[in-house]
């Protein structure tokens, strides 16, 4: 017990949390059955054996803690991926990278063996790459199926689909840890600085803290003491504010959560107590670039500027649906349900942010699940309309307005503010009615400190 918390009150009222050692069965259950090599048990013998076990252990898990939680709903993706919908020992290759031998050959070798060079558009790391299949040895074993299970991503492993596959390796977002470093201890302090100025801004709006209030509701009168930088915030649109605070937080906290842990993991690669294969200066960058958002609007914004961490395991059902129903892979049926399945599985997972209980709230838990799962949900139709709108303006708009690299841009741009003003909001009421703007999320806050408000934004007393 801290200050009167017990773990009961955490998990049924702040957030989901394991109660019942059925949430950790599945955690044993899916490396044990990728340990067994294809002579012992056939890929259908794995999924009959293991998958009706990992499926009802979760249900217990679900039942007891009163619904659905992040991490159990990504073992339940993880399982279904790795054992029904895709065959790792058959089908998986480790894609390993290391210096290039002296006097290589530049193009593909044979027996699985390629060196890449970073040349033209194939963004293909520098040095020397060999795949691995999956090891006959237990030890190798071991070490192959340890990093698939952490490799949500997939980068640097080939699955057997031509057109991931086409992607291996992934250049790492950085040519030294050092470089790394320094990106991730300035994204880390970006991080920090812009929690600290939403919530500052949040103490002033009582939008974040009034469960009645509409998201364009007017602002609060002004005050003589108003600062000048917050008046003029306010010259904006109330929804375009609030919903640019929003999405600035939600930024903030995604990139603290993957760069913070990242720093010691690198360090603890420099000393080598960590394999560089696991360290986050040879991996993908995280984010990928926000101009994408200007050339292709909200399939930019999801498609590639923000993290792919869910990708392969929230879309691959619907990818397989359109194989068994033979559709071509670039048909716009295929795209469809792959859209669908993506965003509605992402849906049902960060429904696991709300606790079954939550205090202090107008909202049932199940609205609560509701509002935050319909954010992910309605960005399927809004795809949908990207792209016919897409389809339409080359077709019958003049083609110097198409060719405006300017007018695209600024048309992109307006359409996903829109469209974020618009299905935002959704997270907004969860996050208000779960009260999560009611606490400081940086304990040192610069914005209070430097208006005579005290430097420590938490009461450790």
């Amino acid at each position: 017990m801290l200050n009167g918390l017990t773990y009961q009150d955490l998990t049924n009222h702040i957030v989901p949390g394991p109660k019942s050692i059925s949430y950790f069965v599945p955690l044993l259950l899916l490396p044990a059955a990728l340990l067994i090599p294809p002579l012992v048990l056939s890929r259908w013998q794995l999924c009959s054996l293991f998958l009706p076990l990992i499926y009802a252990s979760l249900i217990h898990a679900w039942l007891s803690i009163g619904g659905l939680d992040v991490l159990s709903m990504n073992v339940f993706l993880w399982s279904t991926f790795l054992l029904a919908l895709k065959d790792p020992r058959r089908d998986f290759k480790r894609v390993h990278l290391g210096p290039k031998p002296a006097g290589a050959p530049q193009q593909h070798q044979l027996n699985g063996t390629s060196n890449h060079g970073c040349v033209g558009k194939s963004r293909k790391p520098e040095g020397h790459s060999r795949d691995e299949s999956y090891p006959a040895d237990f030890i190798n074993r071991l070490a192959w199926v340890g990093t698939l299970l952490v490799s949500l991503r997939l980068f640097n492993w080939k699955t057997g689909d031509a057109f991931h596959d086409a992607l291996q390796p992934r250049p790492p977002a950085h040519s030294s840890r050092k470089r790394f470093l320094t990106h991730a201890v300035l994204c880390t302090v970006r991080g920090w600085l812009l929690l600290d100025a939403c919530a500052f801004y949040i103490q002033t709006d009582p939008y974040f803290r009034t469960s009645a209030l509409s998201i364009a509701a007017p602002y609060p009168p002004p005050q003589a003491n108003t600062p000048l930088a917050l008046a003029l915030l306010r010259l904006l649109p109330p929804r375009l504010l609030r919903t640019s605070i929003i999405t600035t937080q939600a930024f903030a906290l995604v990139s603290l959560q993957y760069y913070l842990p990242s720093i010691p993991a690198v360090l603890l690669n420099s000393i080598s107590l960590l394999p560089a294969s696991r360290s986050p200066h040879t991996w993908p960058p995280f984010f990928g670039p926000f101009s994408a958002v200007l050339d292709r609007g909200i399939r930019g914004l999801w498609g590639q500027a923000w993290h792919q961490e869910f990708r392969y395991l929230a879309s691959t059902p619907g990818r397989t649906l359109g194989e068994v129903l033979g559709l071509p892979r670039t048909s716009s049926a295929a795209w469809a349900l792959a859209a669908l399945s993506g965003f509605g599985w992402s849906g049902v997972v960060h429904m696991g942010l709300v606790p079954p209980l939550p205090l202090h709230t107008t909202l049932s838990a199940t609205q609560l699940r509701l509002c935050i799962a319909g954010f992910f949900w309605a960005q399927v139709p809004a795809l949908a309309v990207e792209a016919v709108a897409a389809s339409a303006a080359r077709r019958w708009l003049p083609a110097r307005w198409c060719r405006s690299v300017l007018l695209s841009r600024a048309v992109n741009a307006a359409w996903a503010a829109a469209w974020m003003c618009v299905t935002l909001p959704l997270l907004g009421v969860a996050a208000r009615e779960l009260r999560y703007w009611t606490v400081w999320p940086v304990t040192v806050s610069v914005c209070r400190g430097l208006t005579g408000q005290g430097w420590s934004a938490w009461d450790l007393s």
